[in-house]
């Protein structure tokens, strides 16, 4: 696409509202918002995800009263409110590059739900564009570092889901620079969160806060996956892997997705899993070639009348 002018608009608390219901923020025609906050500078705003969209948690209008509450609404939603001319509240908003992080207005189209699943079939039918997925080879995890993209700067990216949150590709997760309501920079942006230890798993894990302002469990070597590694085969590997078997070596190098078998048979090859408890117990169960009854089994239940 050639490069346009960018055009601001300010947001309402509703459609059909007008003056000083508008809020103080602002979107623009290539898929941004800002904050315009009386006494400071304009700045862009950092927007947390769900499900891979980008989302805006703002005051909206619910009932006729004029009753206010917090709700995540959907950037490219929003985009197309204001600045694409077919917008329908009824009809949904599809990307025509299935990017769905590229909220351009004209990357924009207001379609009916038969289109929208149209749309989303299309990919299906570009062989030469993307990868089949029923023709990629299995995995060997041997070469799989081979052919990794080591990054030796320590980067972060935007937690999905939390929005407050940044996560880096050696694992470490910290608050992302916040403003409070003067403009001020907040106090404890850029804090490292502290992890834990699973005491069974061994595995590094914190309770964070999302999106929808619940504390949830989490696993950091999950995110940095989400965030730094590909996943060819999403519907089917959903078990993340330590390829060097070191489960607190988050590093983004050292991590892949796996299907439950390849993530069972590595941990047999790492030598964290064996049968040898499986067949001690089995001994134990079946010593003889059959399964013992118990003391009580085959015994009358019914007692003799004196």
């Amino acid at each position: 696409m050639r490069k346009i002018k960018e055009v601001w608009k300010r947001i309402r608390l509703h459609p059909s509202t007008k003056g000083k219901m508008r809020t103080r923020y602002e979107v623009s025609n290539l898929g941004r918002i800002r904050s315009i906050r009386q006494g400071t500078e304009p700045y862009v705003l950092q927007l947390g995800q769900i499900g891979g969209y980008l989302v805006f948690n703002m005051t909206v209008i619910i009932t006729e009263e004029g009753e206010r509450v917090k709700r995540n609404r959907y950037l490219h939603r929003i985009v197309a409110e204001y600045f694409c001319k077919d917008f329908d509240p009824d009809k949904v908003v599809i990307h025509l590059d299935h990017n769905k992080l590229n909220n351009d207005f004209r990357n924009l189209e207001c379609v009916s739900h038969q289109e929208a699943i149209a749309h989303r079939k299309s990919v299906e039918d570009l062989p030469d564009q993307f990868i089949t997925l029923n023709k990629l080879p299995e995995p060997d995890f041997e070469d799989l570092p081979v052919h990794r993209i080591k990054q030796e700067d320590e980067v972060f990216k935007l937690m999905e889901g939390y929005g407050r949150y940044e996560i880096s590709n050696k694992g470490r997760i910290r608050k992302k620079p916040g403003r409070d309501k003067l403009g001020r920079r907040s106090r404890g942006h850029n804090m490292e969160m502290k992890q834990r230890i699973h005491p069974k798993e061994n595995f590094y894990f914190l309770d964070l806060i999302n999106d929808l302002g619940k504390r949830v469990t989490v696993y950091p070597h999950k995110e940095v996956a989400k965030a730094f590694c590909i996943n060819v085969l999403p519907g089917d590997r959903t078990v993340v892997v330590h390829l060097d078997g070191d489960t607190l070596n988050n590093n983004s190098s050292n991590l892949d997705w796996a299907t439950y078998s390849e993530a069972i048979k590595l941990q047999f090859k790492q030598g964290k899993k064996n049968n040898y408890k499986v067949w001690e117990k089995r001994k134990k169960l079946y010593r003889n070639g059959f399964k013992p009854k118990k003391k009580d089994e085959g015994k009358s239940s019914l007692k003799v009348a004196d």
